[in-house]
């Protein structure tokens, strides 16, 4: 796999390809197996509002059905379950169609939407094992004893990828609301590092020579 930018001291974001990558080997995933759905069918929900809120993980794992208005495509996360102490909305609309998937499904009487009946850490294992499934292999600079968790990413890799792709495209209090940061100040820290890791494109004048030809004017 293509080495990420960001690794080494910095906090590596989860690429765009990447990405594409785990949602397809989702399916790979042997846990939760004590739902009415397939466990590819949670991860690939779970993932897809990970990357579409940049919500922290314990704030994914606390989320009720009741506070999810899919119609509307807004998620409530509550203010115990958050690190803002107050109840705060974030904007799910593109991950709506996994979740529906879920809903439907779901055990009716069952009121997370998440729900993960096992040790946390085996959430980060079964993360670590979708990855390894899709390829995923990425390059460690830390000067230590590698293991096979340096070499995936972890939940907070989601957060920093929020911030990344969206950075530049919705306004920086918008980003810290989605995000759930108490203070502004550490979506400043979130924006800083967008900017150095954001890959921006250059729109370089190009003459006649160099554009792309039309199918017709190919034809």
């Amino acid at each position: 796999m293509p080495e990420v930018d960001g690794f080494g001291k910095d906090k590596p974001y989860v690429t765009e390809a990447h990405f594409n990558l785990i949602m397809e080997a989702c399916d790979k995933a042997r846990l939760p197996d004590d739902q009415h759905y397939r466990a590819g069918t949670f991860w690939k929900a779970l993932l897809a509002t990970a990357w579409v809120t940049g919500m922290r993980k314990s704030a994914l794992l606390s989320l009720r059905w009741e506070d999810t208005d899919l119609k509307a495509g807004v998620a409530l996360s509550r203010c115990t379950d958050n690190k803002r102490k107050k109840d705060q909305r974030h904007r799910i609309k593109a991950a709506t169609g996994f979740l529906a998937e879920l809903y439907t499904v779901r055990y009716p009487d069952e009121p997370r939407v998440f729900p993960w009946n096992y040790a946390v850490r085996t959430l980060d294992r079964e993360l670590h094992r979708i990855q390894t499934a899709a390829g995923i292999h990425l390059p460690c600079r830390e000067d230590h004893k590698h293991t096979p968790t340096c070499h995936v990413y972890g939940f907070h890799s989601f957060r920093y990828a929020h911030a990344t792709y969206n950075f530049g495209r919705v306004p920086d209090r918008d980003l810290q609301e989605q995000m759930g940061h108490a203070s502004f100040a550490t979506t400043q820290r979130c924006i800083k590092y967008a900017e150095e890791h954001q890959v921006k494109e250059y729109d370089v004048f190009l003459p006649k020579a160099l554009k792309p030809k039309s199918k017709l004017s190919a034809d």
